[in-house]
C-alpha cells in the first residue's frame, strides 16, 4: 500500500474515531449540565444554548467529512480549530483520547501528502505522538498502585473464573505490563524492531478490549471503540514503514514534529517535579491513564448534606466507617460526561465549588484531593479544602 492510501486510511480512522467519541460524550460538549465546566481563564464569555449544541454538530460534521470526503486537510483543519479552541471553555475536554485525536488532527491538516514524500512524512509524525504516547504511559504504570489495583481490576472479571494458579499467574504478569508498553512504544521508533512494535501495540488493544470490552467489564463503551481505533491506527501507519529512526526523529525544518516530541516527548516529565508557582505537568498530558498514579479528588459530607443533591447521584454515593458519604469525582464525571475526571486539583475544586454553591456553602463538606501516588508505597499527600477555602466562581452552571 502507498504512503498516500495509507494516509486516506488514517484520516478515514481518526474520523470515525473523532465522531463516535463525540457521540458518546455529547454532555462533556454542552454548557447546561451540572458537573461544572473548567475555564482555561474566567474571562471567556460564555457559550450557551444554542450554540453550544452547534459546536458539537460542527465537530461531529467536520469528524465525518474527513472519514468520507476527500478534502481531508480543510476538515481535519475544522475539526482542530473546533476542538483546541472550545476546550478553552472547558478543561475536563483534555482527556488522553480527545488531545490524541487533537494531535493527528493537526498532522492531517498541516500535511498536504500529495507525494509520496509528504504522505510518510505526515505517517512519520503521526507514529511519533502515538509512540511517545506508549513510552510514558508504560513508565507512569511503574508505580505501586497500578501492581495492587489497576491491573487486578482490569483483569477481575476473568480471575475468579480460572484456576487459581493461572489466576495468580495472570495477576503476576502486572510486573512486565509497564515495561512491555513502553518497549512496544521505543519499538516503534525503531526500523528493525517496528514490526514487533506494531504486534506488540495490536495484541495490547485487544488486551484490553477483552478486559474491560462486553466479555469484560463491560465499562465505557467508547474506551472499547477507541481500542479498536488505535490498533487500526497501529497497523496503518507502522506496517509499512521504511523510515528510520535517525530520520524519524530528525528536527531540522520541521517545526510541527519538533512541538508533537516536545508536547508528547519531553513535557511529561514535569509530570514528576513540581516547579515553583507551576506545579506540575497536567496527569493527562503525561499519559496516566490506567496507571494508578494520577490525582485524585473526593467530596466527603454528612448523610444529611448528600441527601440534598440531585438525585441521580445518590447512586453513585459510598458510605464511610465513620458514618460520612463520599463521592468520587472519578464516578460523578464518567456518570454524567461518560469521561473520567481530569486529573487537576483545579479541576477538582471547581466540582466541590459547584456542589458548595447547590449546597449553600455547608460546613459539612469537605474536599479531599490527592497528589499523585508514591510510587514505591503509593502514598499521596492530602490536600483539605472546605466550602469556605473555595473562592466562588463568576457563575455556576444551571443543575438539569
Amino acid at each position: 500500500m502507498s504512503c498516500r492510501s495509507r494516509l486516506r486510511s488514517v484520516a478515514l480512522c481518526v474520523g470515525a474515531g473523532f465522531a463516535v467519541a463525540l457521540s458518546l460524550t455529547e454532555a462533556l460538549w454542552l454548557q447546561g449540565r451540572f458537573f461544572p465546566t473548567t475555564p482555561l481563564v474566567d474571562w471567556l464569555p460564555a457559550i450557551n444554548e444554542p450554540l453550544d449544541r452547534w459546536i458539537w454538530y460542527l465537530m461531529i460534521a467536520a469528524a465525518m467529512a474527513l472519514a468520507v470526503l476527500p478534502w481531508r486537510r480543510a476538515a481535519a483543519a475544522a475539526g482542530a480549530v473546533l476542538y483546541f479552541g472550545y476546550s478553552l471553555w472547558d478543561q475536563q475536554r483534555w482527556i488522553p483520547f480527545f488531545n490524541e485525536v487533537g494531535a493527528l488532527l493537526l498532522v492531517l491538516a498541516i500535511h498536504r501528502g500529495r507525494s509520496e514524500k509528504e504522505a510518510r512524512e505526515a505517517l512519520d509524525d503521526c507514529g511519533i505522538v502515538i509512540a511517545l504516547i506508549y513510552v510514558w504511559s508504560g513508565l507512569q504504570k511503574l508505580n505501586y498502585w497500578f501492581y495492587v489495583k489497576v491491573f487486578p481490576w482490569m483483569v477481575g472479571a476473568f480471575t475468579p473464573h480460572l484456576p487459581e494458579p493461572v489466576a495468580q499467574w495472570l495477576l503476576g504478569c502486572a510486573v512486565l505490563v509497564p515495561f512491555i508498553e513502553a518497549l512496544t512504544g521505543f519499538a516503534l521508533l525503531t526500523l528493525r524492531w517496528r514490526r514487533i512494535g506494531m504486534w506488540s501495540a495490536i495484541a495490547m488493544h485487544a488486551f484490553i478490549l477483552l478486559c474491560v470490552g462486553p466479555l469484560g467489564l463491560g465499562g465505557n463503551v467508547q474506551v472499547w471503540f477507541w481500542n479498536v481505533a488505535s490498533a487500526a491506527l497501529v497497523y496503518l501507519i507502522f506496517e509499512s514503514s521504511p523510515t528510520p529512526l535517525q530520520e524519524m526523529l530528525a528536527l531540522r525544518a520541521r517545526p510541527l514534529r519538533a512541538a508533537l516530541m516536545a508536547f508528547f516527548g519531553i513535557a511529561p516529565i514535569l509530570n514528576f517535579v513540581v516547579l515553583p508557582g507551576i506545579g506540575r505537568w497536567d496527569d493527562f498530558q503525561a499519559a496516566t491513564l490506567y496507571s494508578g498514579n494520577e490525582s485524585q479528588g473526593k467530596v466527603y459530607m454528612t448523610p444529611q448534606l448528600a441527601l440534598r443533591l440531585p438525585e441521580p447521584l445518590h447512586d453513585l454515593f459510598e458510605r464511610d466507617a465513620d458514618g460520612q458519604v463520599r463521592l468520587d469525582l472519578k464516578d460523578w464525571a464518567y456518570y454524567e460526561l461518560n469521561v473520567p475526571d481530569y486529573h487537576a486539583q483545579r479541576v477538582h475544586e471547581n466540582a466541590a465549588r459547584r456542589l458548595c454553591q447547590y449546597l449553600g456553602n455547608p460546613d459539612g463538606l469537605v474536599l479531599r484531593a490527592g497528589s499523585k501516588s508514591d510510587a514505591f508505597t503509593g502514598e499521596r499527600r492530602i490536600l483539605e479544602r472546605r466550602c469556605r477555602d473555595l473562592t466562588p466562581v463568576v457563575a455556576a452552571p444551571r443543575a438539569r
